[in-house]
């Protein structure tokens, strides 16, 4: 308990709880991956992503002006490569957690289907014969 007494008063960050899976995605949790999920079709995504946008083309209008001065160029120009790329990296990590949730409740909800049909009218789906 001191160490969350700690972390809330600001005297110790509290360490990075995230790690990546196996094929280069970040783990979350059930009830993250839900919130996740809700978020490519959110006005507020949509809001975010456009501010992100707008920062971009600032820190590209910077290079592109700075373009008399090589050191600064080359500096400007690592930011706004770096800004671009985290902002699509971000856009990734969210589409593939909310395309993830998304084919695990579809998943979920066929597998309550199936087990909610009697025998006879699994087998006949199975030959793809419906009623």
């Amino acid at each position: 308990m001191e160490d969350f007494e700690q972390v809330a008063q600001g005297l110790r960050t509290a360490p990075a709880k995230a790690a990546l899976s196996q094929n280069d995605h970040l783990r979350l949790s059930h009830s993250e991956a839900s919130v996740v999920a809700r978020l490519p079709n959110s006005n507020e995504y949509n809001v975010i992503l456009r501010i992100m946008e707008g920062e971009i083309e600032k820190f590209e209008t910077e290079h592109m002006q700075a373009w008399k001065n090589k050191e600064l160029f080359e500096r400007t120009g690592l930011v706004a490569v770096a800004a671009r790329s985290f902002y699509e990296k971000v856009q990734v990590e969210i589409n593939y957690h909310a395309s993830e949730f998304i084919g695990e409740m579809e998943t979920a909800a066929l597998e309550r289907r199936e087990e909610a049909m009697s025998p006879e009218e699994f087998i006949r789906r199975g030959f793809g014969i419906e009623e």
